[in-house]
């Protein structure tokens, strides 16, 4: 009998673990907070300074940028990649994108 994956619950045969292939592969990320972190703070800054307040709830206040493409994309860093959010907002947004 099939259990449910523990990460998005689709059907795993026994014997194979609690995880579905999908969920048991490691997530990677390209960023890399020693090389990119110059470049996301601009790219931040220019985003934020372009919108001026949170896209979502219109605040002023506490104000980032939220890429809105994977950050290995070839212009993840361009400004037309990203938005402005609150930090309240983009708590929200990377929950909901989980």
């Amino acid at each position: 009998m099939k259990r449910a994956c523990n990460g998005c619950g689709v059907p795993v045969d026994p014997g194979k673990g609690t995880r579905c292939p999908a969920c048991s592969k490691p997530k990677r990320s390209s960023w890399s907070p020693n090389r990119d972190h110059k470049l996301h703070k601009r790219f931040a800054r220019a985003v934020v300074k372009r919108d001026k307040k949170c896209q979502l709830c219109g605040t002023t206040e506490n104000l980032t940028a939220h890429h809105t493409v994977p950050l290995d994309a070839d212009n993840a860093y361009s400004t037309s990649a990203g938005v402005t959010v609150c930090r309240d907002c983009h708590k929200a947004v990377d929950r909901h994108a989980r």
